[in-house]
């Protein structure tokens, strides 16, 4: 499911190769995007995790969930300036129409 995700996003942003190490510790590297990387990540986890229990995974309920987050954030930031450039710093690279 992470290389569909990292399919679905490679015009936005690059997701480096899922390990067990990164699964489970995260992506470490001092790249401008390893914030939003490591978000990714989470979110992803949590999907697995409520997915599990329904039996059925997702790719677009995934995408779904990115898209979500980001609108919450966008929301959240919109009131204050120095959360708004924070917003874009993190979120910045995914600006494009398509997918998140």
């Amino acid at each position: 499911m992470w290389s569909q995700l990292k399919e679905s996003l490679k015009s936005e942003i690059s997701l480096p190769t899922l390990t067990p190490q990164t699964a489970i510790l995260g992506f470490s590297d001092s790249t401008n995007d390893r914030v939003l990387i490591n978000h990714i990540l989470l979110i992803f986890k949590l999907h697995i995790f409520k997915s599990r229990e329904k039996g059925n995974l997702s790719i677009i309920r995934l995408i779904n969930d990115i898209k979500n987050i980001k609108r919450t954030e966008n929301f959240l930031s919109s009131s204050n300036v120095h959360k708004t450039k924070l917003y874009n710093e993190k979120w910045g690279k995914t600006n494009g129409t398509l997918p998140i």
